[in-house]
């Protein structure tokens, strides 16, 4: 077994300038009653509390990053949170104990299990509103989106079986047997693998074959698995088994366990950074966080400060986010890009003449993927035709000349495909 060879005690870090977390990492973890904790995943410390519905348990965060939503299983409710101000902009009622939570690949469409009333609701992200209710299942849990968006599949607890649901026709497709209790689901990054924990008393994971939709292998684990992860290469699955404090580690090609790891008390939600380095393990029984070293499968560090911790689903953010804004911002020229969101093309225009302008543009992952310079009048367009669907950043820089200040404007824009 693998042992917590370091602990670490959660502070609060705070910052008076614009600073950018360059790993792109927040964690956000349903605690207690009625909070959800945002860890800064470089300092390991919570930065902030954030007051939800009661009993939230599920949390999915955005392909871009912009907005986490919550299952408020009590409340049977849905938090919507801003992920730049860490607030909630929207509450969202659905059916009867919400908990599992996914979202589509472009993040248009949040997907709920709703326990108790045996359905799934549909959320529109534009207009955060529930635009569809489907009756799937007895007792559907874990819920998981397939990487091109096509299919949902959904973990019925009370019946041991998969729902396959096409998204386009939002009707069940197929049922497939797994073992039983279904909990937690997953789907390989590459769409070809489905894993399901199972929280029979002896405890397993059913490997689904997407395209035969049939069981191609079931593995046994420890007992009362619940939590489930996949890396970003889909070599390696991680099981958090919850009667037993420990996360197995399964080798992906030959679907067996290749490690075990000892955890905190009662583990349930699992996710990964963004590069699959480090998996963070949230404890329910302990209120704690374990940050995993992937290489060694070696808990580094233990975040403390929460009463209770479940965050069933994927809770990291790989949004590249502000921490902290400027007190003072200096002067700024006067730029407007529209439409926003944009679609194949993107309208840049300046009222103000501007000296040496350039317009820089990057990714949510800081890569510049435009830099030009600009005429002293600007009035253009930019085709984004081949661009992908997300959040961009600009930067418009005017130089100045003379006496004139160098002077930049900030914002972002969404292309949508």
């Amino acid at each position: 077994m693998n042992k917590i060879i370091k602990t670490f005690t959660a502070g609060l870090v705070m910052t008076g300038f614009l600073v950018f977390n360059v790993n792109g990492q927040t964690a956000y973890i349903s605690d207690g009653i009625d909070m959800v904790s945002v860890i800064d995943l470089v300092s390991n410390s919570i930065v902030k509390s954030i007051h939800v519905g009661h009993k939230p348990v599920g949390v999915i965060v955005s392909p871009y990053g912009n907005e986490v939503f919550i299952t408020n299983s009590s409340s049977n409710t849905v938090s919507v949170i801003n992920a730049t101000s860490n607030t909630v902009t929207a509450t969202i009622p659905v059916d009867s104990f919400p908990i599992g939570i996914t979202i589509n690949p472009n993040g248009t469409m949040v997907y709920v299990s709703n326990y108790t009333s045996n359905s799934i609701s549909f959320i529109s992200t534009l207009t955060n509103t529930v635009v569809n209710t489907l009756v799937a299942g007895n007792g559907p849990y874990g819920i998981a989106c397939s990487p091109d968006g096509t299919k949902l599949y959904v973990a019925n607890m009370n019946d041991s079986s998969v729902y396959i649901i096409n998204t386009a026709t939002n009707i069940i497709s197929n049922t497939i047997r797994v073992g039983t209790l279904p909990t937690g689901i997953v789907v390989s990054p590459d769409g070809s693998k489905v894993y399901v924990t199972n929280q029979d008393i002896h405890g397993t994971v059913s490997v689904i074959n997407s395209i035969t939709n049939t069981v191609s292998a079931t593995i046994a684990v420890r007992v009362y698995p619940t939590g489930i992860a996949i890396s970003p290469d889909g070599n390696t699955v991680y099981v958090s088994n919850t009667g037993y404090g420990t996360i197995n580690v399964i080798n992906a090609v030959t679907d067996s366990i290749s490690a075990t790891i000892e955890t905190g008390n009662t583990p349930v939600g699992l996710s990964l950074n963004l590069d699959g380095t480090k998996l963070y393990v949230v404890n329910d029984g302990d209120g704690t966080v374990n940050a995993i070293n992937t290489s060694t499968n070696m808990i580094i560090d233990t975040i403390g400060g929460m009463f209770s911790a479940s965050a069933f689903g994927n809770f990291i953010s790989s949004f590249i986010q502000p921490l902290g804004i400027p007190s003072q911002t200096p002067p700024s020229p006067n730029i407007t890009l529209y439409p926003n969101p944009a679609n194949t093309i993107l309208n840049i225009q300046s009222p103000s003449p501007l000296d040496n302008g350039q317009l820089i543009i990057t990714d949510v992952l800081g890569n510049e993927v435009y830099h030009e310079l600009l005429p002293s009048t600007v009035n253009c367009q930019l085709s984004i035709v081949n661009w992908s669907a997300g959040i961009y950043f600009y930067e418009l820089r005017s130089e100045g000349t003379g006496l004139q200040m160098p002077t930049s404007a900030r914002g972002k824009f969404i292309v949508q495909k």
